[in-house]
């Protein structure tokens, strides 16, 4: 059984991930990573972490304090 070396070639495609948030004196910031564990570390005063996928942006985490 051959395999199509074109399949074994691609790699699966890794979520990017956006921190946007409010720090403690009110001013914005947003951090950009490819690391999950990178934005989900983060400690957030007030902000939400969003995953992209096909430009589309997904909320996975969110705190407001």
């Amino acid at each position: 059984m051959m395999c199509n070396p074109k399949i074994q070639d691609k790699k699966p495609e890794l979520g990017k991930y956006i921190v946007t948030g409010l720090d403690v004196r009110g001013k914005r910031f947003a951090i950009h990573t490819d690391s999950y564990i990178h934005a989900m570390g983060i400690n957030l005063y007030r902000g939400t972490v969003w995953e992209i996928k096909n430009g589309k942006r997904k909320r996975i985490k969110s705190t407001y304090n």
